[in-house]
């Protein structure tokens, strides 16, 4: 079904040949860190096969705030950025409640963007991106919404916890071989921990 939204987001974009994204960068999957300066990694979809599979490349860059993270980006790979087709935020376990904050305001200040992608925290951001297939990590989501052990957050539900000055749970997806999730985390007092519950 994605690959079919794929195609028609291509074809009302302009783009008409598989193989050929030149004018424009569609990213999937977005990634944030912050450590002395914040880490951008953003999954781009560098072309589509005759078989509607798409290519995956991972494009990393780093600046002292979010909106420059996205201007370096579209210097770098000298497109024009797309992001209403992103799926999946994932974030470090590292990020402060500033952190957040930055992201909620340069995300709602984008009006390209939409706010129901789903957020999964991470140890392991690169590794991640680059080994996993496409749309596997929504795809489990998708078919765990019913069950407790995986916490179904999209970027909206976020955005009011921040708004109600709330607390969130987020779910932590790791690299094993294959995705798998690692527990489940609450963010609170300024970072995450991990959920007494899940605690071994």
């Amino acid at each position: 079904m994605k690959k079919i939204l794929l195609l028609l987001i291509l074809f009302l974009t302009g783009c008409t040949k598989y193989s050929d994204l030149n004018e424009l960068a569609i990213i999937k999957s977005i990634g944030i860190m912050h450590n002395d300066e914040y880490t951008l990694y953003a999954e781009i979809i560098e072309e589509i096969d005759k078989e509607n599979n798409p290519k995956m490349q991972v494009i990393k860059t780093n600046s002292s705030n979010i909106e420059q993270l996205f201007a370096n980006l579209k210097l770098q790979i000298n497109k024009e950025i797309y992001l209403s087709h992103i799926d999946l935020l994932l974030l470090d376990m590292n990020l402060t409640n500033k952190d957040y904050q930055d992201i909620i305001k340069y995300f709602l200040s984008n009006n390209e963007l939409r706010n129901d992608f789903y957020c999964v925290a991470s140890k392991d951001i690169l590794n991640v991106l680059e080994k996993s297939k496409y749309d596997e990590i929504e795809e489990l989501i998708d078919t765990n919404k019913e069950s407790k052990d995986i916490i179904n957050l999209t970027f909206e539900e976020l955005i009011q916890s921040f708004l109600d000055k709330k607390t969130f749970q987020i779910s932590l997806v790791d690299y094993q071989d294959k995705i798998v999730f690692n527990g489940n985390y609450q963010f609170q007092n300024n970072y995450l921990e991990r959920l007494k519950n899940e605690e071994t």
